[in-house]
């Protein structure tokens, strides 16, 4: 026989004798149904009568979910509602920039892990590039990655994309790596002679 109250009156006698100890008819009484937030109602009688919310029809009062901001909006709903979770952990992306969880270098507030980074070091390519990567031909993504990825050729191995060597009869081909291949240089400027 259940007891939860531990006043030695079966808890059916309790709720028969008066109903009211019982405000959703689940046979539990109310001190002893679920109550999250702890204000003495139990959840499913908050829900029922108004006194909290459930933005996201879970069954649990919106007071008792976890709301990193604490602005009284659950992180779900925020994020159901538009809030911005690149990494799809269920936690705002402004909420896990202001607690650490995530960086956000350039302060554009997106978490760094959501970030374009080319060679996925971490750091974000715009991180990199303000920070003093190369990024001569103003892609956004630093040179090296450019060259690596195929995306510009570097003739001679020099870490700057051919696009961005002197290139003075603009062929796309550097100078440099016209002399290599045979053009002539005779006062060896580094400019072919033509």
């Amino acid at each position: 026989v259940e007891d939860c109250d531990g006043n030695g009156v079966p808890d059916g006698c309790d709720i028969e004798d008066d109903p009211l100890l019982d405000c959703n008819g689940n046979l539990i009484l109310d001190a002893c149904d679920i109550d999250c937030n702890n204000n003495g109602i139990p959840d499913e009688c908050d829900l029922t009568d108004g006194t909290s919310n459930d933005c996201n029809e879970n069954d649990i009062p919106d007071d008792c979910e976890a709301d990193c901001n604490n602005d009284g909006v659950p992180d779900e709903c925020e994020i159901t509602d538009g809030a911005a979770d690149c990494n799809n952990n269920l936690i705002p992306d402004s909420c896990d920039i202001a607690d650490g969880t995530s960086n956000d270098c350039n302060v554009n507030g997106v978490p760094d892990e959501c970030e374009a980074d080319c060679d996925n070091d971490g750091v974000p390519d715009e991180c990199e590039i303000s920070g003093g990567a190369a990024d001569c031909n103003n892609n956004l993504i630093p040179d090296s990655c450019d060259i690596a990825d195929g995306t510009s050729n570097d003739c001679n191995a020099n870490g700057v994309p051919d696009e961005c060597d002197p290139d003075c009869n603009n062929d796309g081909v550097p100078d440099e790596c016209e002399i290599t291949d045979g053009a002539a240089d005779c006062n060896n400027n580094l400019i072919p002679d033509s």
